[in-house]
């Protein structure tokens, strides 16, 4: 597991902490999604997790390794894959094949095994049939699915997914979530940090960063159907969550924990 123990972070030359006492278990084979409006942490959340920044007070412990210690930043970060905004950030080469070695080829795998991870990883990415393409002729959608890819070949047990779906058109988020909760059935962890609010809905945990703190964290169903709560946070229920929270002002005696279109029609019907 990831384990954040009371972490506090502020960045060189500021006065005010980014994130304050954080305490966080992340598990293999789940979801957790984390939500906060801008500025509440959630990118700073990311790069600790992935040892891109080391925590003030405290410590993240992956799998037993502290991102403090020098000797196991690589390690680190080969468990911890960390997914950006924007694809084009992280796509390096001439050829989603050459892109997809470019992990593993740094990590010092021989050549045969380098060959058999881009095979695996592009197929749990559906994205075989790309092999030669030039990644800048590829969609939003597969440009993100490429670089997640190129995580995969380094064979991670984490994943982080900072806003991933932020540039993506209906379809390219729809892939890429299609492709997540695959992760999670091969016992990847993934952290989703997000802003769509449906999408926090697939996960099977939901943490929600106000000010630097962790303000609220429970299932889907006991997060994103508070919306008095959630406005509080700067943050918007997701449509079916607030018309449930609607009906239900106005009498009308269905569960609070509904979370799905079907399951309102149900209710009502």
């Amino acid at each position: 597991m990831i384990n954040v123990e009371n972490v506090t972070y502020m960045y060189p030359g500021q006065q005010r902490e980014v994130l304050t006492a954080i305490n966080l278990i992340i598990k293999s084979a789940e979801i957790v999604a984390v939500l906060g409006h801008n500025g509440s942490g959630k990118s700073t959340l990311a790069q600790l997790l992935n040892g891109l920044v080391v925590p003030l007070n405290g410590q993240v412990l992956v799998d037993d390794l502290n991102t403090r210690a020098e000797s196991s930043i690589w390690q680190v970060r080969s468990k911890v894959g960390l997914i950006l905004q924007n694809p084009d950030n992280q796509l390096v080469a001439h050829t989603v094949e050459d892109d997809v070695a470019f992990g593993p080829e740094n990590l010092g795998v021989a050549a045969a095994e380098i060959k058999q991870r881009v095979s695996a990883a592009l197929a749990s990415v559906e994205m075989s049939d790309y092999l030669n393409w030039p990644p800048s002729r590829l969609s939003g959608g597969q440009k993100q699915r490429v670089a997640i890819a190129g995580i995969l070949a380094m064979q991670p047990k984490y994943l982080v997914l900072d806003e991933a779906t932020a540039m993506l058109d209906p379809k390219g988020r729809k892939e890429l979530l299609n492709i997540t909760l695959k992760l999670r059935s091969e016992g990847i962890g993934v952290v989703m940090i997000t802003h769509h609010m449906s999408e926090a809905a697939l996960a099977d945990r939901v943490v929600v960063l106000y000010e630097g703190k962790i303000a609220a964290m429970g299932t889907p169903q006991e997060i994103l159907s508070d919306v008095n709560q959630l406005r509080l946070y700067g943050l918007e229920a997701p449509p079916i969550q607030q018309v449930v929270f609607k009906l239900r002002q106005a009498g009308m005696d269905i569960p609070r924990t509904i979370m799905h279109a079907s399951e309102l029609v149900e209710a009502l019907c």
